[in-house]
């Protein structure tokens, strides 16, 4: 069966980069502009991972993973971020800076749903 995963960022070439990157893969996308889509997607349809931008207007990336919490995520940021600043979120599986080498997050995609 083919793994679900969610790509969440305001920025719509970029989320559309990564999507169409992960689809040639092999993986079920579905591509959301806002955190608050992402959170109502997420809960009717439990997606296997996320792929989440931390700083995004409305729902921020934190707020996206403090609200699902059993939730699998993958951060992108552009800012100085690291991943021990990310131990408050158990469900945080990696993380990736931006601009995003798709090459390291389809390794860390294959990691976090192995």
């Amino acid at each position: 069966m083919k793994k679900t995963i969610l790509i969440v960022d305001d920025y719509q070439d970029i989320a559309d980069s990564i999507s169409t990157f992960l689809k040639k893969e092999g993986y079920g996308i579905e591509t959301f502009y806002t955190g608050r889509g992402a959170i109502r997607r997420s809960q009717s349809k439990n997606p296997d991972l996320l792929i989440l931008d931390i700083a995004m207007p409305g729902f921020n990336g934190f707020e996206v993973a403090r609200a699902l919490p059993n939730q699998k995520i993958i951060f992108m940021t552009a800012y100085d971020f690291k991943e021990e600043d990310a131990k408050e979120f158990k469900n945080c599986v990696g993380l990736i800076e931006k601009p995003v080498d798709l090459e390291k997050l389809l390794s860390l995609v294959k990691k976090a749903l192995k």
